[in-house]
């Protein structure tokens, strides 16, 4: 009997950081290439990338969409390109 067990591959935290970011189109050419290969090599990670994939399409399917009230989105095309917009002030929790 083959022992499949006997060099488990696990998912670190950089795995599913590159992951997560393949999934949301956040990753470089050079990145993207890389996680590709790895995928072909290691069926944990495509699993995890497959796994992903579905939560985020069940999310999107089911969320509802919103949409921004209009003067809020008039006061945010109003803010000069690379100016970050004011701070809200400080407040007291009790």
């Amino acid at each position: 009997m083959e022992n499949t067990t006997a060099n488990p591959v696990t998912i670190d935290a950089a795995d599913i950081r590159a992951i997560d970011a393949f999934v949301d189109g956040q990753l470089s050419d050079s990145e993207r290439r890389d996680l590709l290969t790895r995928l072909m090599d290691q069926p944990e990670l495509k699993r995890y990338l497959l796994q992903q994939k579905h939560y985020k399409q069940t999310m999107n399917s089911r969320a509802p969409r919103r949409t921004a009230p209009a003067a809020l989105r008039a006061a945010i095309q109003r803010i000069p390109s690379g100016e970050a917009p004011l701070a809200a002030p400080d407040r007291q929790m009790y």
